[in-house]
Formats: structure tokens, sequence, C-alpha cells
């Protein structure tokens, strides 16, 4: 049994991956591909699903643990010439196979970090844990959150009116609005700021295109989803607690 996957695709996913940590969890699942990872501070993590349309051709064939950033060194010049590659699992190797070439790998026997322990809860804005409940939910465009100043730490600042992301520095300071739509509030009140760290921000608005949904609350992890019709690639960055 194997997965016929877009060549380009691939790489493109392998990169999102080793950004965050070198060794993930893949589970090509009945219902499609799920990628559960976290750091290894527990500052960034992603749970992305998948669906089985986004792929050529797709057979269940289970979860593995990879060293994604060996492999993605491995991929990248390799497979030119392949719209598409097929990828197989076979006791503790994973195979990647082109119409000339042919990558094979060992699986991890310890599983990695991994962002959700149990199945999350899937909304329509992305995945998350049982009790979470942000105050607010919007979208925005991700081209919003790049070209920051670069700082060790961003504010963002919100009520039903706008939200704001502001830097600041012994020299003074920066800030920007962030226009949103489709937002939902917990309450009509709402209001709050979260402090998060800059380069793991970073890390993830780079690998962002379009428009995305950000989750806002002072006690919960900054959310960032990207959702599109057969796939949610959900983000989770932890906060700074400012006294």
């Amino acid at each position: 049994m194997a997965v016929v996957v877009e060549t380009k695709w691939l790489k493109n996913l392998l990169d999102k991956v080793k950004a965050i940590n070198r060794v993930a969890t893949f589970n090509f699942a009945s219902d499609g591909l799920v990628v559960n990872i976290l750091d290894d501070a527990g500052i960034i993590g992603m749970y992305s699903k998948y669906g089985v349309a986004l792929f050529p051709d797709y057979k269940e064939i289970g979860e593995f643990h990879i060293d994604v950033e060996d492999l993605a060194k491995m991929i990248k010049g390799s497979f030119k010439t392949d719209g598409t590659v097929e990828i197989s699992m076979r006791k503790d190797m994973v195979f990647i196979k082109g119409t000339t070439e042919k990558i094979r790998f060992r699986v991890y026997e310890t599983p990695p970090n991994k962002l959700f322990t149990e199945d999350p809860i899937e909304e329509k804005y992305g995945f998350i844990k049982e009790g979470m409940n942000y105050d607010v939910v919007a979208t925005l465009d991700v081209n919003s959150l790049t070209s920051l100043p670069t700082a060790d730490e961003y504010r963002i600042s919100y009520n039903t009116k706008k939200i704001e992301i502001e830097v600041e520095s012994v020299y003074g300071g920066y800030t920007r609005e962030l226009p949103f739509v489709n937002p939902e509030f917990k309450d009509k009140d709402v209001s709050g700021s979260i402090v998060v760290p800059g380069k793991y921000f970073r890390k993830v608005v780079k690998n962002i295109k379009d428009y995305i949904y950000v989750g806002l609350h002072p006690e919960q992890p900054l959310l960032l989803s990207k959702v599109e019709a057969d796939y949610k690639e959900t983000y989770y960055i932890s906060l700074i607690e400012v006294e």
C-alpha cells in the first residue's frame, strides 16, 4: 500500500514541519494525513489534517515518527522530474519512490513531542482542546502580520472594534492595526491583550499564506489557523507571562 503525493507539496510540508521541530509524527489515517508536532521547549506547535482529496491516490499506511530535518535535506535535490512520488512503510522504514529514485528512511521508535496527546475538537477555524473558549476568533490577512519590526516580543491587544499588534523598545515603539472580518466574540464587552515571543511568531507567519483565523485569549495560547476545503493547519504559540 502507498500514498501518492505531489512532490512540491511534500517538500513544502517538510519545510513547515522542520521549522517547529526536527522530529514529528505523521499519521496516514483512513480519512487523511494528520501531522502532530510540538517543539522541545513546548512553545510552538502545529496540528494539521490533510483530507484524502488532496492526494492523487491514497491508502491508509499508518503512523510513524521521523526525522523531518534530515529527510528534507535528502529530498531537496531529489525527484526533480517527478510531479508525484509514492510514500509507503514497511516495518521500521519509510520509502519515498519516484520514477528513477528511491529514498528509504528509518523511523523513530520513541514518539516525539505532540501538540495534542488526545484527539482535539475540530471547529470551523481549526483544532482546539476541550475547554478552550477564545475571547475572539476572527479572519485576517496574514500579510498584516509580516514585515513587522524584528523584536523579542509582540503585544497583541483586542476589543470588539479593533485588533492591534505592538512592538516596544528602549527607543520607542511601533503599532499596527490589523484589519479583520467575520469576528466571533465571546461577549459584547470583550477586550484584552497578550504577549507572544517574537522568534516563534515569525516562524509561523512566514509559512502561512493569504487569510487565516486568529484566536485571542489572555490565558490561552495564540491560535493561528489556515483553513481550506481539503485541509486545516492550526498553530499554537505559548504566551509570555507579563507581571
